[in-house]
């Protein structure tokens, strides 16, 4: 009891978040959840400060968040991939998954954010809560497929987690793994076509070469032949 007391007492000294999240109140997860399923948290600085931010969730074994913390910009926004990996979805189980993000404005004399994250006084931080809202694919008496929404728990955050630790530092500027990993395929994908375009080139060649040495292989047989011609005749005579 004295420590609820303490936390709503923290909770009220606590400043006013400066951060605009995009969206605001909840994230929103696609199903089936047979594969991992991505959904996108923009974080706008519209101060002319920067401020640092991290990222927490009641469920960290369930959740990979690239970037989970780091730095946004005066005037800048930052990118943020919340990726929900495979899972059986079961409507009865009452799950409460939940994020917050904190934040505080970026001291300009200590580089070490670990030690200015261990070291904050608790009236400095500001934090943002968001729920889940899990939406499954359903059969309607039509046979067609629709959309039903699953929230998980309210927007009361407890016992937050750190999310699995991917970067230290987000980078100032907008970042989307999907499209990342999408150009990763496709440069794959031309390499292996020039390899085989190499492969091609490498035959071509070889019959070119050998069409090439056929007039002096000829011509190698017929000199053999006129000698061997030759020389048969000679003997044939001297034995006569």
């Amino acid at each position: 009891m004295q420590k609820e007391k303490e936390k709503k007492k923290d909770e009220k000294k606590r400043k006013d978040q400066v951060l605009l999240l995009l969206p605001s109140n909840e994230l929103r997860f696609k199903g089936p959840f047979t594969d991992v399923v991505t959904t996108n948290l923009t974080l706008q600085n519209p101060t002319d400060r920067p401020v640092c931010f991290k990222v927490k969730t009641t469920a960290p074994k369930q959740y990979c968040v690239r970037p989970n913390s780091g730095v946004v910009s005066a005037k800048d926004e930052t990118l943020i991939s919340v990726m929900l990996q495979p899972f059986e979805y079961d409507s009865d189980e009452k799950n409460k998954h939940k994020f917050m993000v904190q934040t505080m404005f970026a001291p300009s004399d200590n580089p070490d954010m670990e030690t200015v994250w261990k070291d904050i006084e608790p009236d400095e931080l500001m934090d943002s809560k968001l729920k889940c809202v899990f939406e499954l694919p359903v059969e309607n008496k039509n046979g067609a497929w629709e959309t039903a929404k699953a929230g998980f728990g309210s927007s009361n955050v407890e016992e937050l987690k750190p999310v699995i630790k991917t970067e230290l530092h987000a980078s100032p500027k907008v970042s989307n793994v999907e499209a990342d990993l999408r150009n990763a395929f496709a440069d794959n994908k031309r390499l292996l076509a020039e390899i085989e375009a190499l492969r091609k080139e490498n035959s071509t060649l070889r019959v070119c070469k050998v069409l090439l040495l056929l007039p002096f292989l000829f011509t190698s047989i017929e000199n053999y032949y006129n000698s061997l011609t030759g020389w048969y005749h000679e003997n044939y005579l001297l034995l006569l």
